[in-house]
């Protein structure tokens, strides 16, 4: 996944995370309440996505997110990177999906096993700078 997002990162504005996670989900405009769900990462990761992608102009926000020409540009770019990327990494995940899945089952004694289970897992990791999860929490 590093080398992927290295690979995709040498020729793009907006970071792996923030276009897999967010531009993936914002088909020309979304309903800002809705994109957490969606992409399957946290409010806070949501709020600073938003706030690289606003400050650069690839969007703009209040009640819905709206992607801009040089937005629609990017997620264009990396909806075509993804394919390619995806077709490369497939092989690999799909000899590895049933492990996997095996390690997002949370400790029986932690805090994630009485947390509900999230319904969308993010494309690509996605941690802040104050700590996280990649799958959001």
């Amino acid at each position: 996944l590093v080398a992927l997002a290295e690979d995709f990162e040498r020729d793009s504005d907006v970071s792996l995370a923030i276009s897999a996670n967010l531009l993936r989900v914002i088909d020309g405009a979304a309903e800002l309440k809705t994109l957490p769900h969606r992409a399957g990462v946290s409010k806070e990761a949501v709020a600073m996505g938003l706030g690289f992608l606003e400050k650069r102009g690839f969007a703009t926000r209040s009640k819905i997110v709206e992607l801009t020409a040089k937005g629609a540009a990017a997620r264009s770019r990396y909806l075509a990177a993804a394919e390619t990327g995806h077709s490369n990494l497939r092989p690999l995940l799909e000899r590895l999906q049933p492990r996997l899945f095996e390690c997002l089952e949370p400790h029986p004694e932690g805090w994630r096993a009485a947390a509900p289970k999230p319904s969308t897992l993010p494309y690509y990791p996605m941690v802040l700078h104050r700590g996280g999860y990649p799958d959001g929490s």
